[in-house]
C-alpha cells in the first residue's frame, strides 16, 4: 500500500463541542488535490458526547477513530500512532481551530528544508479582555507561542514546541522513540512536557526542528484558565515536570529535607519580589514573580518525592 502524505493527529478527552469546533476548522483547510492525508482522532475514555461528534464528521473528513482506554495524553498519543499512515504526522489539540493555509504553509517548509520537525504560531483567541497581570512570560501555560515572523532551526537548551502545532516525520518518532509517559497529562491534570521532551530527544540526536511562523493555529480557551489559580497550579506542575525531565533545578549541592538548599533561597527570593510588587509596582510583574515562586515549590515537591522513591528502592532489594 502507498504512504500516505501526512496525518493528523488529534486526542480527545470529554471535549465533545470543542472537539466539533476543530474538526470543522479542519473542513476549511485547504488541500491540493492530490494530497493523500487523514484525520486520526483517538478517544481516550470519553464519558460525554465525543463518539457522537467524531461519527458526525465520517462524510466530511478521511477521519479514522480510535479509543484508548489508559488515561493519559501520552497513552493516546501512543496508540493513535498506530492508527496514523502518513509519512508525516500533524500534531493538534481538540480545542484548536487551525489556519486553512496551515498543512499548506508546514509542508513547504519540509520541502524545502531537511528537517525531521516543524512548528509554527500558536495564538490565542481569548474568551474576553486580556486580564490586567497577563504578560507574555504567561503564555507558555496557555499553550501560546509566537516566535516571530522570521522562519529559523530551533537549538539545544532552546524552549521546545508544544503539541498544538507541530508536525514530525513519523520515521523520526519510530527512531528515537515515541511518546514518553512518565510526563504524562491525565485527565484535568497538569503535569507536562511530553512534546518538549520529544523536542528535546530529536535535538540531542542531532536533528533539525524548524520554526514556521506561517504554520498557524488559534487556541481556545475557556474563562476558567484566565484565572490567577489555574496559573499557580500551572507553574507548580511546571516545577515538578522540570525536574523529571532534567532541564532545570538541578538536584546538586547540599540538601535539607530532600530539597537542594538553592531551592529554599529562590522561593524565599520570588515570594518578596512578588509581595513588594503587588503592594508597589504594576500587577503584571508581580504576578511573574510569582509564578516562578510557584515553579520552586513544585520543584521541591518533586525533589522531595523523587529521594523519597529512590530511598523506598534501596530499602526494598
Amino acid at each position: 500500500m502507498t504512504q500516505m502524505d501526512l496525518s493528523i493527529l488529534v486526542c480527545t478527552y470529554n471535549r465533545s463541542e470543542s472537539l466539533r469546533r476543530t474538526l470543522e476548522s479542519f473542513v476549511r483547510l485547504e488541500v491540493e488535490p492530490d494530497l493523500r492525508w487523514q484525520v486520526v482522532v483517538v478517544d481516550n475514555a470519553s464519558t460525554d458526547q465525543t463518539q457522537e461528534a467524531i461519527d458526525s464528521f465520517r462524510e466530511r473528513l478521511p477521519l479514522v477513530a480510535g479509543r484508548e482506554e489508559k488515561q493519559g495524553k501520552s497513552h493516546a498519543l501512543n496508540s493513535g500512532l498506530d492508527l496514523c499512515e502518513g509519512r508525516i504526522i500533524f500534531l493538534t489539540d481538540d480545542d484548536v481551530e487551525v489556519d486553512p493555509a496551515w498543512l499548506t504553509a508546514t509542508l513547504q517548509a519540509f520541502e524545502a528544508q531537511a528537517v525531521d520537525a516543524v512548528f509554527g504560531r500558536i495564538l490565542p483567541r481569548w474568551p474576553g479582555g486580556v486580564p490586567s497581570w497577563y504578560s507574555s512570560r504567561l503564555a507558555p501555560a496557555l499553550a501560546l507561542l509566537d516566535l516571530g515572523n522570521e522562519p529559523f532551526d530551533l537549538k539545544i537548551g532552546d524552549d521546545g514546541f508544544f503539541g498544538a502545532n507541530v508536525a514530525i516525520l513519523r520515521d523520526t518518532v519510530e527512531k528515537l522513540g515515541r511518546w514518553s509517559v512518565t510526563l504524562n497529562r491525565v485527565g484535568s491534570g497538569l503535569l507536562m512536557g511530553e512534546d518538549t521532551e520529544m523536542c528535546d530527544r530529536i535535538l540531542r540526536a542531532g536533528r533539525r526542528v524548524y520554526y514556521e511562523p506561517k504554520s498557524v493555529v488559534l487556541h481556545r480557551f475557556g474563562s476558567r484558565r484566565t484565572r490567577l489559580n489555574y496559573f499557580r497550579r500551572w507553574f507548580y506542575a511546571h516545577g515538578r515536570s522540570s525536574v523529571l525531565r532534567g532541564t532545570q533545578f538541578s538536584p546538586e549541592g547540599a540538601c535539607f529535607l530532600g530539597v537542594p538548599r538553592y531551592l529554599y533561597c529562590q522561593a524565599a527570593e520570588y515570594a518578596f519580589a512578588s509581595g513588594l510588587c503587588w503592594l508597589f509596582r504594576s500587577p503584571a510583574i508581580a504576578f511573574g514573580y510569582e509564578t516562578k515562586f510557584w515553579s520552586i515549590l513544585g520543584a521541591m515537591a518533586q525533589h522531595r518525592r523523587s529521594r523519597k522513591n529512590l530511598g523506598d528502592d534501596r530499602s526494598h532489594p
